[in-house]
């Protein structure tokens, strides 16, 4: 079924409105940025991977599949390295780097290779997204 309008706000996406006092003009975008975070950690996790937010100059949390911790650790920056690894591994599986403050949609900006069958239904998601925003 085609994406018809922009994701609404999760509760999360809310409190971190309010608490980084995020102009009410930007968040449509912001919401929009979340939910493809948020996609792309629920795919990844459901793969069996563990994940780790680098904001560029620190990290933000450990490894963990938790989705809460993994939503909190982002958008400090204007941009996050999302580390991808296998359970039993020490040195990352992959990358997915996203950039904020664009259009929204254009948010995940790369990834290694390895990722591109796991990260299919983000593209996906991503150019549907595309349509509705233009």
């Amino acid at each position: 079924m085609p994406i018809t309008r922009l994701p609404r706000p999760t509760l999360g996406d809310r409190a971190f409105f309010e608490r980084s006092k995020i102009d009410p003009s930007i968040r449509p975008r912001i919401t929009v940025e979340r939910a493809v975070f948020r996609k792309t950690i629920t795919l990844l996790i459901d793969a069996g991977y563990e994940l780790r937010v680098h904001e560029g100059g620190d990290w933000a949390c450990e490894r963990t599949t938790n989705h809460k911790v993994l939503m909190e650790a982002i958008m400090s920056t204007d941009e996050d390295r999302l580390y991808v690894y296998r359970p039993d591994d020490v040195v990352p599986f992959g990358w997915v780097f996203f950039v904020y403050g664009n259009s929204g949609w254009d948010v995940l900006n790369d990834h290694t290779t390895n990722l591109s069958e796991v990260l299919e239904p983000v593209d996906a998601y991503v150019d549907e997204l595309s349509g509705v925003m233009s």
